[in-house]
């Protein structure tokens, strides 16, 4: 599951809210949560804003440690 869908999830969203968010169809969310594309920057700071996260938080992956 990606971290887009996944904190979506927990936060108890539908797809409608975070289209609306970003600006963008449920099409294009669905599509991002699903890995078939990647979201456009500008609409990722929205989507992290609204959940109170960074955008690393939405699409970074864990850092290993050394």
């Amino acid at each position: 599951m990606s971290k887009l869908k996944k904190i979506r999830l927990e936060k108890r969203y539908k797809l409608k809210d975070i289209a609306e968010v970003a600006g963008v169809s449920i099409q294009a969310v669905h599509q991002w949560e699903s890995g078939e594309t990647q979201p456009p920057v500008d609409k990722l700071v929205k989507v992290a804003r609204f959940y109170g996260v960074t955008v690393d938080a939405l699409i970074g992956e864990p850092l290993e440690e050394s």
